[in-house]
């Protein structure tokens, strides 16, 4: 969301001026958002809980892997090390349009993550108790 958020205001001539001026100040909170994950992570290891194909470094690696992406799809340089998605498997929950579905379902996308109606008024609401 804040990546399409970004874009769409970087072209808008009347927003773009302000992403240049205050490139240094997002950067940073992009970095202090990745810091941040650093430290729910370390916490969360802090008792080296077992869990199979996941620890605190594929983790760390993960949240490097999104941030930079994040980063690049804004235009940006990335500010962590260059890696590869270490959580493969992450995708089949995130990627709502490789979702399978057996063939009788084909026809309703009702079965999709995250799909919402923007179709709902005011009205509708109301009629649920």
């Amino acid at each position: 969301m804040t990546v399409n958020l970004i874009n769409r205001l970087k072209k808008d001539p009347e927003w773009a001026f302000a992403f240049e001026e205050q490139k240094d100040k997002y950067i940073k909170l992009y970095k202090d958002a990745l810091d941040a994950d650093y430290e729910w992570i370390d916490y969360q290891f802090e008792d080296n809980p077992q869990l199979l194909g996941l620890n605190s470094t594929i983790l760390k690696q993960y949240a490097e892997y999104n941030v930079n992406n994040v980063l690049r799809s804004i235009g940006e340089e990335p500010i962590a090390e260059e890696t590869f998605n270490p959580c493969l498997w992450v995708n089949q929950y995130t990627k709502t349009g490789a979702i399978q579905v057996a063939q009788k379902e084909k026809i309703s996308g009702n079965y999709k993550l995250g799909i919402t109606d923007g179709t709902i008024t005011d009205e509708d609401w109301t009629s649920f108790k």
